[in-house]
């Protein structure tokens, strides 16, 4: 599950802590199960209701075509939000359209937390739909969270407007008990958790990895699966590159994390870094792209190392230091646990939610 199905999740529980609330959770016919699977597990009373629609696209022809599809889509949720009379319609991910329409049609109160950072390379949006998403954006009964401040003002940004009805609300983490240990191994252990995509920017990681095993003893560890999978696996085959364990898809990262010394996320564009997060409560040593929205609260060398996903050698350089220096490990560790208490972001996080969803 990626980062911002993790927090739906979240923001379920919170919901269910008011026990007037009814949720009914909207999904598309093609979504993936390990959602549903997580709900079932997570004992969260709640209907679930899937429904036809796909999410926007950078490509204007796929958003048209998309938005003709979820037309039927938008008509049913209108109506189901008339004959029961809902109060809020909360929707994660900017690409998911239809509960902002659905709640500009009704003139009902609309949340919408936006994960995604657009820039330069990802615009995430169609440019002929800017002006439509301004005026969604802007509605008096619509709430803007964003999961960072970087995230917030690239949004400011690229649609040319002051979003004054916007918060930031920092994303939770899963909470480990500040684990403590590690597996025994003889190497350095290198980790990568979360989707294999293009984004994700593995074969970087992959290439600078094998330049730092021709000169020291060190593996790599990859947990998590997507479209890339295949391709990254055969990669590693036919360059050669040894001591890469591809783990799959790990529904509980705990034996990840007590498995590795260091994380590494060199991703073109990570909006926040949930996984990085988690792996400071571990007390992981980090190295991490520097196009992330956790640069507002993690600083350079003292809870991590930024990398241009772009360099190779920048990477390599990063992942030698943090192998050689030990002290450097030992500082990221305590001053990572040291910071996560201070931020207690799951105690904020679900107060600022319960704030907005029963204002």
């Amino acid at each position: 599950m990626g980062g911002a199905e993790t927090v739906l999740l979240e923001v379920l529980k919170v919901a269910r802590l008011n026990p007037e609330a009814k949720l009914t959770l909207v999904i598309p016919f093609e979504k993936d199960e390990v959602l549903v699977r997580k709900l079932s597990s997570s004992n969260i009373d709640i209907d679930l209701v899937r429904l036809p629609y796909k999410i926007i696209r950078e490509s204007l022809l796929l958003s048209v075509r998309n938005i003709v599809y979820s037309l039927w889509a938008v008509a049913y949720l209108s109506f189901f939000c008339k004959r029961n009379r809902v109060d809020v319609i909360y929707s994660n991910s900017s690409v998911n359209f239809i509960g902002a329409v659905v709640a500009r049609l009704l003139s009902l109160r609309h949340i919408w937390h936006i994960h995604e950072q657009p820039d330069d390379k990802k615009k995430w949006i169609a440019e002929p739909l800017v002006g439509i998403y301004r005026r969604l954006f802007c509605r008096k009964r619509n709430t803007v969270v964003c999961i960072s401040r970087i995230t917030l003002n690239l949004w400011e940004t690229f649609l040319g407007v002051r979003l004054d009805n916007a918060q930031v609300i920092y994303s939770p983490i899963k909470e480990f008990p500040f684990g403590e240990g590690r597996e025994k191994s003889a190497s350095f252990v290198f980790g990568y958790a979360g989707s294999l995509d293009a984004n994700k920017n593995i074969r970087t990681l992959l290439d600078a990895f094998r330049i730092v095993r021709e000169r020291s003893d060190v593996e790599l560890r990859i947990a998590g699966t997507g479209p890339d999978s295949a391709l990254l696996r055969q990669y590693v085959r036919s360059e050669g590159i040894e001591g890469v364990d591809f783990v799959g898809f790990q529904s509980d990262l705990t034996s990840f994390y007590r498995s590795i010394d260091a994380l590494v996320l060199p991703s073109f564009n990570e909006s926040w870094g949930l996984v990085a997060l988690e792996a400071l409560s571990w007390g992981k040593a980090l190295v991490l792209t520097r196009v992330t929205g956790l640069r507002e609260v993690l600083e350079e060398r003292k809870h991590c190392l930024y990398i241009d996903p772009h360099s190779v050698q920048g990477l390599c350089d990063a992942m030698s230091e943090l192998l050689s220096d030990a002290y450097l490990r030992e500082t990221m560790k305590e001053q990572g646990r040291e910071l996560l208490r201070e931020l207690n972001l799951n105690e904020n996080f679900r107060r600022k939610i319960q704030s907005l969803l029963f204002q």
